[in-house]
């Protein structure tokens, strides 16, 4: 063994944490490092590595203990689980080794590995008959069990891989889940029934933060987003227009311009909520001439339109997707150059994992289908 030495062949030897002995050799090899599965690394001391197994592999030494029952995994695996039910159910070498698909002194090997690893005997053997000890017994339900159990992890492994199976979690803004959300889980409900979709609401700037932190998936946002790492698509782009109330000198007119609001109060949804979408409108008041007079934030769109009715100012919404029947107010459009809201989905910088992408498939679909492909 390159790099290794065996030393004393009866040395006791013990790990510090499991306070065991064992009359096994000590081994000796540069930068060892002690692994106990039962309890914390054991020591090791002038690159001695004072345990009776060594994993040369991985260059690892492994306390296996003098409880075996308290180390199943450490060397069993599927195939002695498979070979001993076989045998169990067969009870015959012969046969069970034609079921595994193994030679009959295969199948042989594989029965005395896994009864070494376990300490005990699990089937008498004889030249006429194969039968199970009590403790093969009391065993062969766990192995069922235990091969179960993998064959289910392996199947829910490769469904979420293939997003088939899982769960979904989903930034949006207000806005985004009121025009766009729901329409596009019901969607992706059609294909991918079996997806538990987590949706959480967020603003923009929040869902950068989730995205950067791996919290969410996606995120239905207001782009541009500020983080650059981050990638995302653009969904809809929709025109504002303004409510007031009834009573408001400018709900005479059709339509109203940027310009007629420069003695208003603005009615506008937090910066917070889409920072560089709340920027880009304020620049647009300027390239009209103007700042309106004064700026109150409210959210959600039921707030600014129960604002406006309360007489406080004139609110923007975005176009008819929140133009919400009620009493005491108005709508009108916005003539000449308006601001817009845009929808889009953003992913973390990695993009979009299988069943993101699945969504943002159905994101896209259900913003054409809804407004035409307005961007």
């Amino acid at each position: 063994m390159v790099g290794s030495s065996l030393i004393s062949p009866s040395l006791a030897t013990s790990c510090s944490h499991c306070a065991e002995n064992s009359l096994l050799p000590t081994v000796q090899f540069p930068s060892a490092t002690s692994i106990c599965r039962m309890h914390i690394p054991c020591t090791v001391t002038g690159g001695r590595l004072d345990r009776h197994h060594v994993n040369w592999t991985s260059a690892k030494g492994i306390c296996t203990g003098t409880d075996p029952a308290q180390h199943i995994g450490a060397e069993m695996d599927r195939r002695n689980l498979e070979c001993f039910i076989a045998l169990a159910d067969e009870a015959h070498f012969h046969r069970a080794a034609e079921r595994c698909n193994i030679s009959q002194p295969g199948i042989s090997q594989q029965l005395r590995k896994l009864e070494e690893h376990l300490g005990v005997v699990l089937l008498n053997r004889s030249s006429r008959q194969v039968s199970l000890t009590p403790a093969g017994a009391a065993f062969l339900s766990e192995a069922r069990r235990i091969v179960q159990d993998i064959d289910n992890a392996t199947r829910i492994a490769r469904r979420v891989d293939r997003g088939l199976q899982g769960t979904l979690v989903i930034g949006s803004t207000a806005s985004g889940l009121f025009i766009l959300l729901p329409e596009i889980i019901k969607l992706f409900r059609i294909d991918h029934g079996e997806i538990q979709v987590d949706v959480r609401h967020m603003t923009t700037h929040e869902q950068e933060i989730a995205l950067d932190r791996s919290e969410i998936q996606a995120g239905i946002c207001h782009p541009p987003i500020s983080d650059r790492k981050l990638t995302s698509e653009m969904l809809v782009t929709l025109p504002f227009s303004v409510v007031m109330s009834d009573d408001h000198p400018l709900a005479a007119q059709k339509t109203v311009r940027l310009n007629d609001l420069e003695e208003e109060t603005a009615i506008l949804f937090p910066r917070q909520v889409g920072p560089l979408l709340y920027d880009n409108m304020i620049s647009l008041f300027r390239q009209e001439g103007f700042l309106p007079m004064r700026i109150i934030e409210a959210a959600p769109v039921q707030s600014i339109i129960a604002m406006a009715a309360c007489g406080a100012g004139v609110g923007f919404v975005a176009s008819r997707a929140q133009q919400i029947p009620r009493r005491g107010v108005v709508y009108r459009e916005i003539a000449g150059p308006k601001p817009h809201i845009t929808l889009g989905i953003a992913f973390p910088e990695s993009g979009p994992s299988h069943l993101a992408r699945a969504f943002a498939d159905c994101a896209q679909q259900t913003a054409t289908e809804l407004f035409d492909n307005k961007i």
